[in-house]
């Protein structure tokens, strides 16, 4: 996966900001690989923001949504906070798919900060 990180900058509450580049990831591996995605709480060390799944409607006070793209398709998917979701199968070895994430802040936060969050990114055999 390159970059291992990555930073949407500073983003004021309600809004929403796009990754800058692409995530690149690659099947270092000798069989075909399925990839698969999950999302997590957001937290500045007092305060934790909800990450809300699709159907659980729209950012709040303390919760967020956090999405992903595959390649240029142009549409976004919510992660989900409780499993990982596969987003891409049978990816050949050597081969690549590009991720870009987009993130939408809460409108209401109990403190302000750097808040940081992680994404699992999981490949398994096809």
């Amino acid at each position: 996966m390159t970059p291992e990180q990555f930073s949407y900058g500073t983003v004021a509450l309600g809004e929403s900001a796009q990754s800058s580049s692409a995530v690149n990831l690659t099947n270092s591996g000798n069989v075909n690989e399925d990839f698969s995605i999950r999302g997590n709480p957001a937290s500045d060390g007092a305060t934790t923001w909800t990450l809300l799944a699709s159907g659980e409607g729209d950012p709040g006070s303390n919760t967020y949504v956090h999405e992903y793209g595959v390649g240029s398709s142009g549409s976004w998917i919510r992660m989900n906070p409780l499993s990982a979701t596969k987003f891409t199968t049978g990816v050949a070895p050597a081969g690549t798919r590009d991720l870009w994430f987009k993130i939408s802040l809460p409108t209401a936060s109990d403190t302000l900060g750097t808040f940081t969050t992680t994404i699992y990114l999981v490949a398994e055999q096809h």
